[in-house]
């Protein structure tokens, strides 16, 4: 049996894992001549695809005959975009050219499948160029938001001021475990465990129809259903629980119309809490058993529901969402897929959902493969971040045959140069070049091969190194909440960390990525070569401006946009924080650099002045305050370290409070809750409270309450000391 080698595994696997297929046509180009009824040839493909990828669907797809259903797809662009209702259908004008161009051009990374056929041949066609099972990747990153307005009338028993929960974005509210409504604490306690994988369902749902699935995904259930405590909270003497909801999830609260939404599983429920020690069930919305909940928002009087879908590859049409009487489903035909032919396991949907009476109002579905993804929402759009598995296996090839011609002898180069010239998939030609290299080192010694491999993967790392973000790119779509559609994508190198990757600022949309971190499927080691990069994208997501070649070495731990500034650090052995100046998207800068032991995960701006990093040192929980007043010149003034190895803040910025009108803010611990004051720009203990369990902290005008799986406690702000304690 022969060896086998270094490179061809290494090289073997990046194509295993990141496929190939021909790459289509990004965008939209319509080719020139008369575009009519009867009409058949190039243009009239051309034709189709642009209104495919418009979002105007033809049931049988590009197929190069403009019929009837060319004739419906083109009356109802025009209706729709040009407002011409009366419109034939029977041709496209010099006007409706530009338009159909501009539109789907806008989504040039992806197209509406166009029709059930053409969404499976879709998938087929990946299938059988890589071979490769759709595997669970599971890894969603997620964006918060949200900030409740204030009681326009005050009583004796109407709190003066109440916490909400910490978001990145005022006016779009986010769920969590904790919310408020005043005067109530809703508070949703369980405990998660992954048991028997969900069954994707061939057909009808019989049980000899249902496939083995245990490789693929698991539905989340509670070891423990526990229920969602409705805790009357103010005045502090009152504290009482009045009600238990037998629900467990995420909560939002839509304050105008008094609606608690409970993001459960398998439901999504809601209920009025006018009177809160007796809610009103108004609704509930089944997940299909095919899908979860990743994410949802509150803004505009609308909850923006996210969640994913993972394909039934025997039977993916219609794509399922609500189950029950009145099912939500999306045709097929209606789903965005990637322009290129890519490894495709689930969808991510997305349902605009009237909290009052539960009607789903719109939705949309985008293909994917899932892993590596983000979710962020502004007031006025949602921007889905997906790892871009599109053909980069031509630069592998490139890099090969380079270092091949250097160090090959002429029989291996000539064998090399003709599987390049071959018609087959880059996939295949990868796999064929590795083959003959592979073969060329058995014939040698054992000695010799050894240094010959060596030689070479070095040389192929070097090469690799000059064009990291050739082969690792994330593709963002933009999505307007008011039309559900895609209007605009682009593409950055790298990829992000999570929501506060992103911020959208007077139109324009500011990105943080890493790039050469997730190629350890290389095998020459790219993380020691990775870098950190900053764009920011215009409306229409093309690049304005860039900040590249961030801690070189090292990766990004956390990011904030804050209007102008940008805040980053990255982190291998030690902890630089770069200040950013963002004030003309098209030269953005970095302006400052402080190098400081350990890293912080998450930034907060506490001030105008003052950014807050909660991180870790030496194994222990670190709080650095951070004097931004100079840019160029970031400094330190402050740190402290706390007995604790971990606090919730790190990857949950829910868990962090903020008073800053008494210049008070609160992280939970393993031990406990801390409460810490910055006045004077200095770190001060004000508070350890001693709890198992501190899940969150709030405050109803001058009281502090410290919720945790044990207790209710209330803390007097002016003598810190405990005035009520509830226990459950």
């Amino acid at each position: 049996m022969k060896k086998s080698h270094y490179l061809y595994l290494g090289l073997f696997l990046f194509a295993f894992l990141v496929g190939s297929a021909p790459r289509a046509e990004a965008g939209c180009l319509l080719k020139d001549g008369t575009l009519g009824f009867g009409g058949s040839g190039e243009r009239i493909q051309s034709l189709q695809l642009c209104l495919i990828a418009g979002g105007f669907p033809i049931p049988a797809g590009a197929t190069g005959y403009y019929g009837e259903q060319t004739k419906q797809a083109v009356q109802r662009f025009y209706a729709d975009e040009l407002g011409l209702g009366n419109w034939n259908g029977l041709s496209v004008g010099p006007l409706g050219k530009a338009k159909l161009s501009g539109l789907a051009t806008a989504s040039g990374e992806y197209k509406k499948a166009g029709s059930e056929a053409e969404f499976k041949k879709y998938l087929a066609e990946y299938d059988v160029l890589s071979k490769r099972e759709f595997v669970n990747d599971g890894m969603v990153a997620v964006e918060s938001m949200g900030l409740a307005d204030s009681a326009d009338e005050k009583s004796a028993s109407t709190p003066s001021r109440v916490s909400e929960t910490t978001v990145q974005v005022a006016g779009v509210d986010e769920p969590d475990i904790v919310k408020i409504d005043g005067k109530n604490i809703f508070y949703s306690q369980m405990n998660w465990f992954l048991i028997d994988p969900m069954p994707f369902v061939r057909t009808g749902g019989a049980e000899s129809d249902m496939v083995d699935t245990s490789d693929k995904m698991f539905a989340p259930v509670p070891a423990n259903p526990g229920s969602t405590r409705v805790i009357e909270a103010f005045p502090p003497e009152d504290l009482k629980v009045v009600e238990k909801i037998k629900e467990t999830g995420d909560l939002l609260i839509h304050k105008s119309s008094n609606t608690l939404i409970v993001l459960s599983y398998p439901e999504i429920v809601a209920y009025n809490i006018t009177e809160a020690d007796s809610p009103k069930k108004l609704w509930d919305l089944k997940i299909n058993e095919n899908t979860s909940v990743v994410t949802a928002r509150m803004t505009n009087d609308k909850i923006y529901l996210v969640t994913e879908t993972w394909l039934s590859t025997d039977r993916p049409c219609p794509m399922p969402l609500i189950a029950g009487a009145e099912s939500i489903t999306i045709p097929c035909g209606d789903v965005y897929v990637p322009m290129t032919i890519e490894p495709v396991s689930h969808t991510y949907n997305l349902l605009k959902v009237d909290p009052v009476s539960g009607k789903v109002e719109d939705k949309l579905a985008v293909a994917s493969e899932g892993g590596m993804t983000t979710v962020m929402v502004s007031k006025d759009n949602l921007y889905l971040a997906t790892h871009d598995y599109s053909d980069n296996t031509e630069v592998m090839i490139e890099v090969l045959r380079k270092v091949a011609d250097k160090s090959l002898d002429a029989e291996v180069k000539a064998k090399i140069a003709k599987i390049s010239s071959y018609d087959i998939s880059p996939l295949g030609k990868l796999n064929e070049i590795q083959l003959v290299i592979s073969s060329a080192w058995d014939k040698l010694s054992s000695e010799e091969r050894l240094k010959a491999e060596s030689n070479f993967n070095n040389a192929v790392a070097s090469e690799l190194a000059l064009k990291q973000r050739d082969l690792e790119t994330t593709r963002i779509a933009r999505i307007p909440l008011a039309s559900f559609v895609i209007a605009a994508t682009g593409k950055v190198p790298g990829t992000l960390l999570n929501q506060f990757s992103m911020d959208e600022y007077n139109g324009d949309l500011r990105v943080s990525t890493t790039i050469g971190e997730n190629n350890w499927w290389f095998g020459w080691g790219a993380n020691s070569n990775s870098v950190n990069d900053i764009y920011v994208l215009g409306s229409d997501l093309v690049k304005k401006g860039e900040i590249l070649d961030l801690g070189k070495g090292e990766r990004i731990y956390s990011t904030r946009f804050m209007g102008d500034q940008g805040y980053v650090v990255t982190f291998r052995q030690i902890d630089p924080f770069y200040v950013l100046d963002l004030s003309n998207p098209s030269a953005p800068k970095q302006v400052g650099e402080l190098k400081i032991p350990g890293y912080s995960s998450y930034l907060e701006k506490i001030s105008e002045n003052l950014v807050l990093g909660v991180g870790r040192e030496n194994n222990n929980v670190k709080l650095s305050l951070f004097d931004v007043s100079i840019p160029s010149a970031p400094k330190e003034v402050s740190k402290y370290l706390l007995k604790d190895e971990w606090s919730e803040v790190e990857g949950n910025h829910h868990a962090f409070m903020l008073d800053a009108e008494n210049k008070t803010f609160f992280i939970p611990g393993g031990q406990g809750g801390y409460f810490f004051s910055y006045d004077n720009d200095k770190l001060e203990l004000a508070a350890a409270i001693s709890q198992n369990g501190v899940a969150r902290a709030l405050f109803i005008d001058d009281y502090y309450y410290l919720v945790g799986q044990e207790a209710v406690k209330v803390i007097d702000l002016k003598t810190w000391k405990e005035v009520e304690k509830l226990e459950f």
